[in-house]
């Protein structure tokens, strides 16, 4: 496989120039609070699945502490994030006022950057060997090969079209596809394969497009092909209060 398909490193980064989404203790700097705290439930997060000589595709790894956390279990890790060209998939409020959408773009742009330094800092700190791949995720390079784990967590409510997404990082599994996700459809309908559109009128919901059922994924696995489906719950902390996920372990 080709390094060019890979990111250059970024050294010298400053912790004000980052922005930490999972909470996270560096060497040197201690812990730095993020939106999400993962810490000792990391494993039940990510379905308990094994994670040693496993080859791992990493969709969105934000400030780098799963990627850290898989690294340390004995995975040899590939993440994949969005290229800095990349516009968010926003919900199309004031889709008709340019001077609103194109500040818009721009603010999430600069949250991007602070999001990659951020995972930059981690990744020199823990002195981590993961690469990284800057492209969209539906249309991954052939040159990145083949994995014998995938994951997926918390992307896909805030992607416009989630399946190509999992189809992408099916097609690309030799074991186990795992994707963790909130899954806040009404309870009586979790046993329907369902995606609930988030966005409405009035709650400018302008990154989250998405809550699914259970049903949504076991279903589409199946349809895929997958044989053994697990699910499992686990609430981690969010500002401190524990926030309900679901996770999928999906295997061949």
């Amino acid at each position: 496989m080709s390094d060019a398909l890979y990111a250059v490193p970024r050294t010298n980064v400053r912790q004000e120039d980052c922005w930490f989404y999972h909470t996270v203790d560096l060497p040197g700097t201690g812990v730095i609070e993020g939106h999400w705290d993962l810490r000792g439930m990391t494993g039940q997060y990510l379905g308990n699945i094994e994670l040693t000589r496993k080859r791992v595709l990493e969709i969105g790894p934000a400030n780098g502490f799963v990627t850290a956390y898989m690294e340390q279990q004995g995975a040899d890790v590939v993440a994949v994030e969005q290229p800095e060209s990349a516009v968010w998939d926003f919900v199309p409020y004031h889709i008709r006022d340019d001077k609103h959408w194109n500040s818009l773009i721009m603010r999430k742009r600069r949250v991007n950057e602070q999001v990659k330094n951020a995972f930059w800092l981690t990744h020199q700190s823990l002195e981590l060997r993961s690469k990284v791949h800057y492209g969209k995720v539906a249309e991954l390079p052939e040159g990145l090969g083949m994995f014998d784990v995938s994951v997926i967590a918390l992307v896909l409510t805030h992607m416009r079209d989630p399946f190509a997404a999992i189809i992408e990082c099916a097609k690309r599994t030799r074991e186990k596809l795992v994707i963790v996700e909130r899954t806040h459809v009404e309870n009586e309908l979790q046993e329907k394969p369902l995606m609930q559109l988030i966005p409405d009128r009035d709650n400018n919901s302008y990154g989250s497009w998405w809550y699914f059922s259970d049903r949504f994924f076991t279903q589409l696995c199946e349809v895929m092909g997958f044989r053994d489906i697990t699910v499992s719950k686990c609430h981690p902390l969010v500002h401190g209060k524990p926030y309900p996920v679901t996770t999928f372990v999906a295997s061949w």
